[in-house]
């Protein structure tokens, strides 16, 4: 096979490459489990939520019970100053700090009932979102296996077609290997193209007539004009 015809297979072969990625990537399943994952980090976010809610709940919890664990020490005291003291004055003062303790009492206990309250709803609230988390995961599981036996032979083709790339790169001169990799990255995975009558068969720009007797009469790979891609003038070395 001459260097021509091995950098005009590669080409095709880079063509049929680009085709079949596209080809997988443009599977149903590909966007499914994209907006899965994208449906997962919104979920994510709002378990995230849900767990700073009953982290609040909890710690507000926790610091009226203290509270009350000491309200209900200082009523035990003031009980029992009351009935060692027979002093009215002090009777009557630690009555009054008593019916504020008593009072103080009754409200944590009315707190304490409404945070209870609203830790149930943030408990039922992150059980439905778990639900929703799992089926979202449930869901992309799902569609990940439908795209992996789909894509299995699109995969199995793009293997074959970059071993055969592998091939035909070994059969063309270094340089120019070097020059259409540059090119491919450049243009949009097309680094070569041909002369067709007076156009490039990419850029499809019509060549001037100076420039076109020039490239007849130079070497069979030249560069196009206009798009500057490696150009097949002839398919003879």
């Amino acid at each position: 096979m001459s260097g021509i015809q091995a950098l005009l297979n590669l080409q095709e072969c880079d063509t049929q490459i680009m085709r079949s990625k596209k080809e997988l990537d443009g599977l149903p399943e590909v966007k499914a489990i994209m907006e899965c994952r994208a449906k997962r980090k919104e979920i994510k976010g709002k378990q995230d939520q849900v767990i700073e809610m009953s982290d609040e709940v909890e710690t507000k919890i926790s610091k009226l019970q203290k509270e009350e664990e000491k309200v209900i020490k200082k009523i035990g005291d003031l009980q029992a100053k009351l009935d060692s003291s027979s002093d009215y004055r002090v009777t009557t003062s630690v009555t009054r700090d008593m019916d504020g303790q008593v009072k103080r009492q009754a409200d944590i206990a009315k707190e304490l009932d409404e945070l209870l309250e609203r830790q149930i709803k943030v408990d039922n609230l992150a059980d439905q979102v778990a639900e929703m988390l799992e089926r979202v995961n449930h869901s992309e599981q799902h569609h990940t296996e439908h795209f992996k036996e789909k894509g299995g032979a699109i995969r199995d083709r793009i293997a074959s077609l970059e071993a055969e790339r592998e091939a035909l790169i070994a059969q063309i001169d270094p340089d120019i290997a070097a020059k259409y990799e540059a090119l491919r990255e450049e243009k949009n995975g097309i680094g070569l193209s041909r002369l067709e009558g007076e156009h490039c068969s990419i850029c499809r720009s019509e060549i001037l007539t100076g420039e076109l007797n020039k490239l007849l009469k130079g070497p069979a790979l030249s560069e196009c004009p206009n798009c500057h891609r490696l150009m097949v003038v002839r398919e003879e070395d």
